[in-house]
């Protein structure tokens, strides 16, 4: 698979917990049918994230796109959603298509710590309205069928990255709990 970067990413002040920027990243992936594979198919992926603060609360929309197109589409061009800022009622892959779309809203506040020092960790506590699904066929696209999750969570932004437990519901019952540790955004 090749893939190329359609634009640059712009950068956010912290990659953990961002107060301000602003970062978009788009790619098209190209499967190239060499060396005895049988599958070619191209697709695009963007994503973008924008936060917005205002003392210690902050405020961050996500979004992503992902579809698959021209080619023999098969299981190698799946993309996953689920899991953290995913629709987080869902675990990780657990809902996979040809055609994904996702918004999200995220607000966090910080509630201790100021700055990343050992005996200062900054503690975040916040919440996510995410909306989103996957679709299989181009032509099924729309918004009768997005699924809804929301999920609470507290976070910290420590010395080996960004670490967030919380919980998740989702619009037809769906629960999960989650430990994410890692960069989200």
């Amino acid at each position: 698979m090749i893939k190329r970067p359609l634009s640059a990413s712009f950068l956010v002040d912290n990659i953990s917990f961002p107060k301000s920027g602003l970062n978009v990243e788009a790619y098209y992936n190209n499967n190239i049918n060499f060396i005895g594979g049988d599958d070619r198919a191209d697709s695009v992926q963007i994503t973008s994230f924008a936060p917005f603060t205002w003392g210690r609360n902050t405020i961050g929309l996500r979004s992503q796109f992902y579809s698959t197109f021209s080619g023999t589409v098969d299981e190698a061009n799946l993309y996953p959603l689920g899991g953290f800022m995913n629709l987080s009622a869902f675990y990780g892959g657990q809902l996979t298509g040809h055609h994904a779309g996702s918004l999200s809203m995220i607000f966090y506040r910080n509630i201790a710590g100021r700055a990343r020092y050992l005996g200062e960790t900054p503690l975040y506590l916040g919440g996510t309205l995410e909306a989103g699904n996957i679709w299989q066929q181009s032509s099924d696209i729309g918004f009768d069928q997005l699924r809804w999750s929301s999920s609470l969570f507290i976070g910290a932004d420590s010395i080996i990255g960004p670490v967030y437990l919380g919980g998740a519901i989702g619009s037809k019952g769906e629960t999960s709990v989650f430990l994410n540790i890692g960069q989200i955004f």
